[in-house]
């Protein structure tokens, strides 16, 4: 870790991108090319970001905060951590970078399932039976 001008500048290895600001042109050629989506936040209002990511077939390891852990499920679409548990975040990420085919069964679901449980008229549905 540098320090600069009272900035903190975090060096990451090379195998590592740590995208901070993007355009929504980019984003999705953005998850495309990535195999891992970390989530570490700790409060989130719906959690998109993993939904976008697992959408695309990148896997998602995260928090369980917000909907995340609710359309997605551990070890099958997503892998879930507790939050606080930054040794959970990186068991989670290795977990994935030291099987293959734990990563490529994770990212396939997820493409798969998020479509149907994202989708608007499965979600209109949905609503609609719990209003009516």
């Amino acid at each position: 870790m540098l320090h600069s001008d009272h900035q903190c500048i975090i060096v990451f290895p090379g195998f590592i991108k740590f995208i901070q600001c993007t355009d929504d042109a980019d984003l999705k050629n953005i998850y495309c090319r990535t195999d891992i989506f970390l989530f570490p936040s700790l409060n989130e209002g719906f959690g998109l970001p993993p939904a976008e990511a697992m959408a695309c077939k990148c896997a998602a390891v995260g928090n369980k905060v917000a909907a995340f852990p609710e359309y997605s499920v551990n070890d099958v679409t997503a892998v879930h951590c507790d939050p606080d548990d930054a040794d959970g975040l990186f068991k989670g990420v290795c977990s994935l970078l030291g099987n293959r085919d734990k990563l490529k069964s994770i990212s396939e679901s997820a493409a798969v399932e998020i479509r149907k449980i994202l989708d608007w008229d499965n979600s209109v549905n949905a609503f609609e039976k719990i209003i009516f």
